[in-house]
């Protein structure tokens, strides 16, 4: 279950025999014995150095087989997910040398891993033969030829997120002083760990936020309780022109505001800088090439647990696009206004001409007339009942209008009312006309009759 890479074996920095030398003497009878919590205390202050984890299991595997003949030590912790454990082992190599090694994940079921059982369990576990142990079945222990072990979960806030394991070649049995060094290496570890956790968390989840606000086409400054600046997202740099160690050192009201604006804006800092208030206003930002551009502002304050600290969050719309495109429709509703008020005055002075009386003879029509010649077909309408198409009868047309047309006849017609059908079946639609006047035409020495019609509805109305 190695790694399909190369194990990677890293040398801890200090010599153990120095680092924990003193930990263990001789009696007079010639007996050795460990002093365990001194070798606990020698540990804390490894761990309080804040090396890499490697060389941290380095020296607690040297430890643990100073104090307790330890011949491995494991740190499990969960994955993401929470279903499997990744694993990091420190054991002594043919040449008695500590090798840390990453190997493959296993599964997080109790019943198939010593380490998941102690966290299962939230208690440490001994297994005095790990090849007979009915618990639980960790064939990992077997295949690195361990006979015996101790687990000790690795708790934070009161949950398992991992375990710490000594073990040793031979089956036995360890005693409480060997449990409680384990105990003592573990709550040690699990302060490491949970620590190098959350501080990893923390990056991982500034570097998405800072992902996330350099996405935001808004100014978003993040200021201290004195308004100056300390960070600021790739917009508010592109937009203002500064870089953050440019604005240091002072209140941003001096540094990204126009001078007109900057005490007005520092009184609406200072009176809604508190927790839990907000604000919205407007101020021009002055870039660092000595632009103004009109921006919208909204101001927070984050408390952090315990009000230890604050942080304003300062964000700004810039709108100075949309100003400029307000300014320039106020101009042209000015001018149209304008425009608007001379075509009154022109239509009331008109308004106010005498009308001037048609020539004598004129028509007199309320639409324009289109003199052509063409083909319709006609019928008298009597008793205002619709005529039947046998009716109909084809007649030269002299001209349309849209209130009326007209047609030849050799002869007057003998009724006042007729309909017209216009255009061609079955397509074509109906119209009702009267009669309006009737005038004599020449036509190439041929006498006729222009009879002018005026459109009075269509044929259903």
């Amino acid at each position: 279950m190695l790694s399909s890479d190369a194990p990677r074996i890293i040398a801890a920095s200090v010599d153990s025999e120095t680092l924990f030398s003193g930990l263990v003497r001789q009696t007079s009878e010639g007996r050795k014995t460990v002093d365990y919590l001194s070798a606990v205390s020698a540990f804390g202050r490894c761990v309080a150095a804040g090396p890499e984890l490697a060389v941290l299991l380095h020296d607690a595997c040297e430890l643990a087989q100073l104090v307790a003949q330890a011949d491995l030590l494991m740190i499990a912790q969960l994955t993401p997910d929470a279903r499997q454990l990744s694993l990091q082992v420190a054991s002594f190599n043919e040449k008695r040398k500590v090798s840390v090694q990453s190997l493959d994940a296993i599964s997080a079921d109790p019943d198939i891993s010593m380490a998941a059982f102690s966290m299962h369990a939230a208690d440490v576990v001994q297994s005095e033969n790990i090849v007979t142990e009915s618990r639980f079945t960790d064939l990992l222990l077997r295949r690195l030829q361990m006979g015996s072990g101790i687990f000790v979960p690795l708790c934070s806030h009161n949950r398992a997120f991992g375990a710490l394991g000594l073990a040793r070649r031979q089956p036995g049995s360890y005693t409480r002083e060997e449990s409680g060094f384990a105990a003592g290496i573990a709550q040690l570890l699990a302060s490491y760990l949970a620590q190098r956790n959350a501080e990893g968390q923390l990056q991982r989840r500034e570097a998405s936020m800072k992902a996330t606000l350099d996405s935001v086409e808004s100014l978003i400054l993040t200021l201290d309780e004195q308004g100056v600046v300390r960070e600021m997202n790739a917009a508010g740099i592109r937009i203002s022109g500064f870089r953050v160690r440019e604005l240091r050192d002072r209140p941003f009201w001096n540094t990204l505001i126009v001078p007109r604006d900057s005490d007005r804006v520092a009184g609406v800092f200072r009176q809604n800088a508190g927790p839990g208030n907000r604000a919205v206003f407007e101020a021009d930002l002055l870039t660092k090439e000595g632009q103004h551009r009109a921006v919208q502002w909204s101001l927070c304050t984050v408390e952090t647990a315990g009000g230890a600290a604050k942080t304003c969050v300062l964000s700004g719309v810039d709108r100075t696009e949309l100003r400029e495109r307000c300014l320039e429709l106020e101009k042209f509703r000015k001018i149209a206004q304008g425009v608007t008020e001379a075509a009154d005055q022109v239509l009331n002075e008109v308004g106010r001409e005498r009308p001037v009386p048609a020539p004598t003879g004129a028509e007199k029509r309320s639409s324009p007339r289109r003199e052509f010649y063409y083909y319709q077909r006609i019928a008298p309408l009597r008793n205002k009942c619709v005529p039947s198409d046998d009716e109909f009868v084809r007649v030269v047309c002299c001209d349309i209008s849209a209130g009326g047309f007209s047609f030849l006849s050799k002869e007057p017609p003998t009724f006042q009312e007729l309909v017209i059908s216009l255009g061609t079946a079955p397509h074509d639609r109906k119209v009702v006309a009267k009669v309006v006047r009737v005038v004599d035409r020449d036509m190439d020495g041929e006498k006729m009759h222009q009879v002018g019609c005026q459109f009075i509805g269509r044929v259903g109305d």
